[in-house]
């Protein structure tokens, strides 16, 4: 019988040597769940092939609802304290308009940020061994244990130095991404499925005195400025995934066209500018909502859900995904409820919560220009600061867009412009 660790936490069987859940991938969806399990009172192996800190290719931004999260966590200082500047201002321009304001959010939040993934990440993962959660690194995962039923029961990998080890848990969790080894051993199936659309590129750069989150969609383009930890800012570009192989062979002249296209102003500053790092590309833009549970495995994060990088959403899903997953392994380990009903649960609500996100993503990769009533609804909101702000929510994971962009309201916006 496990001790308790905590007079409020409930008592949770567990073998001699066998882990209550093991967690492939540390990034963010991986460690706020092993932080969150640990704190109250579980066993937890996390693991991840990677290094840290390290980076990894990201769209960087957090949104409200992420920000919410982190200050329920505790975390608020620690995330300050990453190194990234507050944002609270968000700015849409499409050659003469320009409309800025920050996302209505019910959370009080007033600010967010985009930090580098080496960054935040180790924070994240800083806290879950803080909490207690067992950490190893570099450790990959290649195959899964399956006990006679059929049911998982741990993980077989290797450490850097080749040395193979079998851990066994109640639960074992892939946050290891898209390409994830648990969601593939398992073969959980894709419930909800939009071929990729976009490919991108971004890179950094200094001295660009950027402070606020701007975005310039064009003509089947477009680009996004966010300012990230010390003192840089990101410059990402969006192009049709059917130019990938045309845009590759002169990646950084066809980024540089595409910002001269749309804002000569602004690449004349990009060209006397100091690129920090190379420039990054991202073709694998796969949209898709995985099963998410079965008997001994769920999924989080990159590796349940996956959208076009278009909207930046995976950081705050991933962490929205840690929250409720958490919730269901302790009611369903605890005996609260059957796990199976506590996974099932846990599946329903974020899929429900995220349906409206994920068709408003498919529909915003196709980087169809804005016609001529968005162009009006866009005048518009210059004049109004608060539906201005609403408008921002959709697009940050606060309001679903039957919430606000509907004809009815997007006409009432208009006609209140006068």
């Amino acid at each position: 019988m496990a001790k308790k660790t905590r007079a409020t936490t409930p008592e949770i069987m567990r073998s001699k040597g066998v882990y209550d859940v093991i967690i492939v991938g540390a990034r963010c969806a991986g460690s706020p769940l092993a932080m969150l399990l640990a704190r109250n009172g579980l066993h937890v192996l996390l693991v991840d092939k990677a290094e840290f800190p390290s980076d990894t290719l990201s769209t960087h931004l957090l949104h409200p609802p992420a920000i919410d999260a982190l200050r329920r966590w505790g975390l608020f200082a620690a995330l300050d304290s990453v190194g990234a500047p507050r944002l609270d201002k968000l700015v849409w321009r499409y050659q003469d308009i320009e409309v800025s304001g920050f996302p209505w959010n019910p959370y009080d939040v007033d600010h967010v940020y985009a930090p580098r993934r080496y960054a935040f990440d180790l924070m994240l993962l800083e806290e879950a061994i803080k909490a207690g959660a067992e950490f190893r690194s570099r450790f990959v995962v290649d195959d899964l244990v399956v006990s006679r039923s059929g049911s998982v029961v741990g993980v077989q990998g290797h450490g850097p130095r080749g040395q193979r080890t079998i851990e066994r848990a109640s639960l074992v969790i892939g946050a290891d991404g898209v390409r994830s080894v648990v969601a593939n051993k398992v073969g959980a199936a894709t419930l909800r499925e939009d071929p990729g659309k976009t490919c991108s590129y971004y890179s950094y750069w200094a001295d660009l005195d950027k402070s606020e989150i701007e975005m310039w969609p064009g003509f089947w383009t477009g680009y996004g400025i966010l300012p990230t930890n010390n003192g840089l800012t990101t410059v990402s570009v969006g192009f049709p995934r059917s130019r990938f192989d045309e845009v590759r062979k002169d990646a950084i002249g066809n980024f540089m066209a595409v910002i001269r296209t749309i804002s000569p102003d602004f690449a004349e500053k990009l060209d006397s500018a100091e690129r920090t790092e190379r420039l990054y590309g991202m073709v694998n833009h796969p949209n898709y909502i995985r099963q998410r549970y079965g008997d001994g495995w769920a999924l989080a994060g990159d590796a349940a859900c996956h959208k076009d990088p278009i909207t930046a959403g995976g950081i705050t899903d991933a962490l929205l995904d840690a929250e409720a997953l958490s919730v269901a392994i302790l009611t369903g380990l605890d005996g609260t409820y059957p796990l199976a009903q506590a996974l099932g649960q846990y599946e329903t609500q974020r899929n429900t919560s995220l349906a409206s996100f994920f068709d408003m993503t498919v529909e915003a990769a196709s980087l169809t220009p804005p016609d001529e009533p968005t162009l009006e609804y866009m005048r518009a909101l210059q004049k109004n600061r608060t539906e201005a702000d609403r408008y921002f929510s959709v697009g940050s994971y606060v309001l679903p867009t039957e919430q606000v962009l509907t004809p009815d309201r997007m006409s009432s916006v208009i006609q209140g412009a006068g």
